[in-house]
């Protein structure tokens, strides 16, 4: 049943890039170019086995810089959000984390952050009970401005090697 679900989104996934590829090429839709990236670091996550880190973060960081470069703080958000569930080791899916509320509050949905706050921290707690040190640090760095400003730099810097 999951397998069939996932080569439904693959599928759905695969007939918006075509569309989305034609636009871009044929009509020179520069604004669907980040969306296009996030759509297929979207379908990174379907395949299986599941990609290592290092391949969906570089799928993923190319839609993040993109959408972050041409203005659109929602969409790079959104990818980050996207990132932060799909990678495994703890410390990434914190910088992504705190990306996403970065980005967030940029475009000014002030709610979003909130929200992402709120239920990022209770799934980290829930999550990470078995290491407790691990928890409050995370509580502590989603409310650290300078947290905030290290993992948008990382994520910046790694794109641009």
């Amino acid at each position: 049943s999951k397998g069939l679900k996932r080569h439904k989104w693959n599928k759905a996934i695969e007939k918006h890039m075509k569309l989305m590829r034609m636009w871009v090429l044929e009509r020179k839709a520069i604004n669907l170019v980040h969306k296009l990236q996030l759509l297929n670091a979207v379908q990174l996550t379907l395949k299986r086995p599941y990609p290592k880190d290092e391949i969906l973060m570089a799928a993923f960081d190319k839609a993040i810089l993109v959408a972050s470069r041409a203005g659109f703080f929602q969409d790079a958000a959104l990818a980050a959000a996207h990132a932060a569930r799909a990678v495994e080791k703890p410390m990434t899916k914190l910088d992504y984390a705190t990306f996403a509320q970065q980005a967030y509050n940029k475009w000014g949905a002030l709610g979003v952050v909130r929200h992402l706050a709120e239920n990022e921290l209770l799934h980290r707690e829930a999550a990470d009970q078995s290491d407790p040190h691990l928890s409050s640090k995370f509580m502590g760095a989603l409310r650290s401005k300078d947290r905030l400003r290290e993992s948008s730099s990382r994520i910046i810097s790694e794109l641009q090697r």
